[in-house]
């Protein structure tokens, strides 16, 4: 029988752990059984000087059925930890900030200071050999700090990984990148023929990070060094990443894409849960078909946005669930190529 497996994703920011209850407190809400996959960037750990506590409250988030991945914004303060790289205050597309303070700090990120931080800065932007070194130093800070043995999965800031970094990821131990996402949760109504309105589910338009996503995960190929997608667009078809995209190899590297992003562009009602209900109805005409959904939120998100996830389980226990399934992300990695 086909079945829908829904990953669920926490992106770790790296900027701040004042609002971690509000996490905590929906996490509680949700079916325990229920796992989820945190990416985590490393950055609390240099700018918290008691990296002690820093760990065991992000350690209160995460339960022994999750699992965690890496997550990088290029931070100030990251960057200048890794020997050798110098940090970069361009391409930001958080700038110009007009957009920003009003979505972004107002609603989503509230201490958030755009042009000091680095944060829009995408890892993509540095050389090869600087992502290297900035993606091993950051996995060796997060296994270190939160006593793990290994991380399988990356997810890059921004979801803006080229084919650049994306080769790096590969060839720096990860077994799975989930950077690829949809340009239509910014966009709606993109379609290979239409960049669509570059506005989010809930109305608000993003600027250069919308322009961003379009041209790096849509289906024209781009000339741009820190937007290069040859090889991505080579492996999935020549084909934009859609809500409905599945899991595909990129060389050996196995792409997940975040299909459905994160609740605060994209919400359970207009997407999300429309896609659910229509794999059923496709499972009940192919029952042999499976599907996968990834859908999350920020771990720094405004508590709208956080409760946008418990409206999603809310919405779905209304639904006949028995062909849900959830798995963790690197649980994507042991479904069979035919399955997907």
């Amino acid at each position: 029988m086909g079945q829908i497996y829904i990953c669920i994703t926490i992106d770790w920011e790296g900027e701040r752990l004042d609002d971690i209850n509000d996490l905590i407190k929906i996490r509680n809400k949700i079916d325990e059984n229920i796992p989820f996959t945190h990416f985590i960037c490393p950055n609390y750990f240099l700018t918290n000087p008691n990296t002690k506590n820093t760990s065991d409250l992000i350690k209160t988030a995460i339960k022994p059925i999750d699992e965690v991945g890496l997550h990088i914004h290029c931070y100030k303060e990251l960057i200048n930890h890794v020997p050798d790289v110098s940090f970069r205050t361009e391409q930001n597309y958080h700038n110009p900030p007009g957009w920003f303070e009003e979505k972004v700090v107002k609603k989503i990120f509230p201490k958030y200071q755009h042009n000091v931080t680095g944060r829009g800065v995408p890892l993509s932007v540095y050389s090869k050999d600087e992502i290297q070194k900035i993606i091993i130093e950051s996995k060796k800070l997060l296994c270190e700090h939160l006593k793990l043995e290994n991380i399988k999965g990356f997810r890059a800031g921004g979801w803006i990984a080229n084919d650049t970094v994306l080769d790096v990821v590969e060839n720096s131990g990860f077994t799975y990148d989930s950077s690829a996402v949809s340009p239509s949760i910014l966009s709606q109504g993109f379609s290979k023929d239409n960049y669509g309105n570059k506005q989010d589910d809930y109305g608000d338009k993003n600027g250069k990070f919308t322009e961003h996503i379009i041209k790096l995960w849509g289906n024209n190929l781009q000339a741009t060094d820190f937007l290069k997608n040859e090889n991505i667009l080579r492996f999935h078809n020549q084909e934009a990443i859609q809500i409905h995209s599945q899991a595909f190899k990129i060389n050996n590297l196995l792409e997940i894409p975040n299909n459905c992003g994160l609740t605060d562009f994209c919400s359970p009602q207009k997407t999300v849960l429309p896609l659910i209900k229509h794999y059923q109805k496709l499972i009940e005409e192919k029952p042999n078909e499976s599907f996968l959904i990834v859908y999350g939120c920020h771990q720094e998100g405004d508590v709208y946005y956080k409760n946008q996830l418990l409206e999603f389980f809310s919405e779905l226990n209304k639904l006949d669930t028995s062909s849900i399934k959830f798995i963790r992300m690197e649980d994507v990695q042991n479904l069979s190529n035919n399955t997907l």
